[in-house]
């Protein structure tokens, strides 16, 4: 019979370690916490949440840190974590797509309002 080899795994971290990440990021004030859009989202908050998602992608393209984003967006650094985590209701569009705007970040924006017709879903 063949024995199990145990391994340790030093970079796991301890149960109080767990316990304390746990604890941190189940704070309602923690500030890292995304913002997810509702299915009845209308357009205008559908468009921003849009922007949203874009600024935190150029972010991560760019590997750019939180500091230097804030720097090129011209805002402190809450701000700017209330930006990448989508929190769509503290914007209005207008100055998301200043935002954008100011990091040349290419956007289109599509309204689209579905309604049913006889059962049909028509575009209009």
């Amino acid at each position: 019979m063949k024995k199990l080899k145990v391994i340790n795994n030093n970079n796991f971290p301890s149960d109080r370690e767990i316990e304390e990440i746990t604890k941190k990021v189940s704070s309602p004030n923690y500030p890292y916490l995304n913002y997810v859009l509702p299915d009845n989202a209308s357009s205008t908050e559908k468009a921003k949440y849009e922007l949203c998602k874009d600024i935190l992608k150029y972010q991560q393209e760019n590997k750019l840190s939180e500091i230097k984003l804030a720097k090129k967006l011209g805002v402190n650094k809450k701000k700017l974590i209330d930006i990448l985590c989508s929190k769509i209701y503290l914007f209005n569009l207008e100055e998301l797509l200043t935002y954008t705007d100011n990091l040349h970040i290419p956007f289109e924006i599509k309204i689209t309002n579905n309604q049913l017709n006889n059962g049909k879903r028509i575009r209009v």
